[in-house]
């Protein structure tokens, strides 16, 4: 019986956990599908990382076909802003799948509205333009270099 008391706790840690990192992975998820400015960088005037940027962040921390899929139901169901996180991350890991993303945008969705903010300044682009900006890697940096909150 003792033996299995550390196995047991061991499994039901484990369970916890995938349950845990699902419920967090949805409630990302669910946040993003509405969120109100796509940024990703330091925003404000005291830089920090803005919430749709760490949301972003959980889903790009799943397994790639797990993200993939995420991703593209953001693009589908959410926002404009939404729909920019998604074209950032789909470019990401599948570049192809990108490419095919870009060139059957429609004109509704291509001219729709997104609000961006870099730094402190806050913007509102046609998708279109922001589309070309992820195509031409304007967001790789901050990609790659996740904004750290200062302590």
């Amino acid at each position: 019986m003792r033996r299995l008391v550390p196995g047991i706790v061991c499994v039901v840690v484990i369970v916890c956990g995938a349950l845990f990192a699902d419920d967090a992975t949805k409630g990302a998820f669910e946040r993003l599908l509405k969120v109100d400015t796509f940024a990703l960088g330091g925003v404000g005037y005291a830089p920090r990382q803005s919430e749709g940027e760490k949301d972003f962040r959980v889903l790009m921390s799943q397994p790639k076909a797990i993200a993939l899929e995420m991703l593209q139901r953001l693009y589908a169901e959410g926002n404009p802003q939404a729909k920019s996180y998604a074209l950032v991350g789909i470019r990401s890991l599948y570049p192809e799948t990108f490419k095919e993303l870009l060139s059957s945008m429609s004109n509704s969705s291509a001219s729709a509205k997104v609000q961006t903010q870099s730094g402190c300044i806050v913007d509102i682009q046609e998708l279109r333009i922001v589309a070309k900006d992820i195509r031409d890697g304007r967001y790789d940096y901050f990609l790659n270099h996740p904004f750290n909150d200062p302590k």
